[in-house]
């Protein structure tokens, strides 16, 4: 759940609302936070509000930062997703002990998707990841519409944009919400 309220119009009540709808689910998915996190009190602020698992970008985090959240997160029983775009922020999260390593396809620094940034990581780090016992995940980008403007009213996809978007075409091409 996007939590982070001024760029992506999310919010904890959101998160919390998310968990409550699924807490009954016999095989309920997890819940996230996807935010910024910069400190640990953010970490406790998602477990609080019903996340079952922070993300942590390693782009916006100093080491001994991360190792931190990481350590936090563990304390109070979630295993987080730890986010990288490059063989430095892979090697970076590795130091720090990541186990769920996530692979965002765009940089977080000029906004570039390359997708070949998945593989290249998997195949240039693949002996550490095995000794270490990681597991790496390949975060899929889809573009969104720009930016509203701050004045704009949140943007929230329509319920039929998202069954939609949980679903692929035979063409494998990947389905784009619309926005409504």
């Amino acid at each position: 759940m996007l939590t982070e309220p001024t760029w992506f119009k999310g919010f904890l009540s959101d998160m919390k609302d998310v968990r409550n709808k699924v807490a009954s689910m016999p095989r309920r998915p997890a819940v996230l936070r996807k935010d910024f996190l910069i400190d640990e009190y953010m970490v406790y602020e998602a477990r609080v509000h019903g996340a079952d698992t922070v993300l942590l970008i390693v782009a916006v985090l100093e080491e001994p930062l991360l190792k931190s959240l990481i350590a936090c997160s563990r304390e109070l029983g979630m295993e987080p997703l730890v986010e990288v775009n490059n063989d430095e922020e892979t090697k970076l999260a590795l130091r720090c002990g990541a186990k769920v390593i996530g692979v965002n396809n765009r940089n977080l620094h000029n906004f570039s998707v390359d997708a070949s940034t998945t593989e290249t990581i998997m195949l240039n780090n693949a002996a550490e990841l095995e000794r270490l016992d990681c597991m790496l995940c390949a975060l899929r980008w889809t573009p969104l519409p720009p930016f509203p403007s701050l004045t704009s009213p949140p943007i929230r996809p329509s319920r039929h944009a998202l069954a939609k978007s949980h679903s692929e075409p035979s063409s494998g091409t990947p389905l784009r919400p619309s926005w409504g």
